[in-house]
């Protein structure tokens, strides 16, 4: 817990240096409209038609702040703020992630590693050294992989398309330009990477079975690719799918 609140307090407010949302270093943090970058989901959710088109008899909460502070770790609303590390468990930092990802892969589970590269909070390059620590039959063949590029997704607006390792059954996928929410920024890209490793196929064509002998070809990092930052990117909002433009 210690580890994690000085990471917290001195490695996690990097971006904030330079203005930049941590989520999405494109965005300046002085564009940012609502909130966390996302508008209120209580105020979709809970509206008449939505409630009655989904068939919920209940009102939706976004987040339980009580739950937050007491189960998770430490956060920046008063009260909450006040809570002292003692008192907090922080459970979903306790997860033994990888021995699960290891159990699938043992158990013919198809499984992929889908991470925008411009998320700061969440690195890419964190889930790409998971993904190469996972301990399973096809460990050296994943190492040994190439990246190449995601084909016939469709890049417009904030989807630039991503550059795709993959061994087997396991893949790893940069998506460019991609923040947090990453399915909301390269929605075809996603999506293409969603139904093709449902249906056992490679990632980067959706051609080919995704077998034991199959392996992507290419570079087997991506550090030499760089693009950079969008220089007008929009303050964005996201709700239903779709982005919203709030600083105009």
């Amino acid at each position: 817990m210690k580890a994690y609140s000085y990471l917290n307090n001195n490695v996690k407010s990097f971006p904030k240096v330079d203005q930049r949302y941590p989520f999405n270093l494109a965005i300046p943090l002085r564009k940012l409209k609502c909130g966390n970058g996302y508008t209120p989901a209580n105020e979709y959710f809970n509206s008449a038609d939505v409630q009655e088109a989904l068939g919920v008899p209940l009102n939706f909460t976004s987040i339980s702040w009580i739950l937050a502070a007491n189960f998770g770790l430490a956060l920046p609303i008063p009260p909450y703020n006040k809570l002292p590390l003692s008192k907090q468990t922080g459970d979903y930092v306790r997860q033994a992630g990888l021995p699960k990802i290891e159990y699938l892969l043992a158990n013919n589970v198809k499984a992929a590693f889908v991470h925008g590269d411009i998320d700061y909070m969440c690195p890419s390059t964190g889930a790409e050294t998971t993904a190469l620590a996972a301990d399973w039959s096809g460990q050296a063949a994943f190492a040994a992989a190439g990246y190449e590029r995601l084909q016939g997704s469709t890049e417009q607006g904030t989807d630039h398309g991503a550059l795709v390792k993959q061994s087997g059954r396991l893949s790893f996928s940069r998506v460019l330009q991609g923040g947090h929410g990453v399915s909301a920024y390269a929605p075809s890209t996603v999506g293409k990477i969603f139904e093709r490793t449902i249906m056992g196929l490679d990632v980067v064509t959706g051609e080919q079975e995704a077998a034991a002998g199959y392996s992507s070809k290419g570079p087997t990092d991506s550090l030499g690719f760089r693009q950079p930052l969008p220089q007008d990117l929009p303050g964005t909002c996201v709700v239903n799918g779709r982005f919203l433009k709030h600083n105009v």
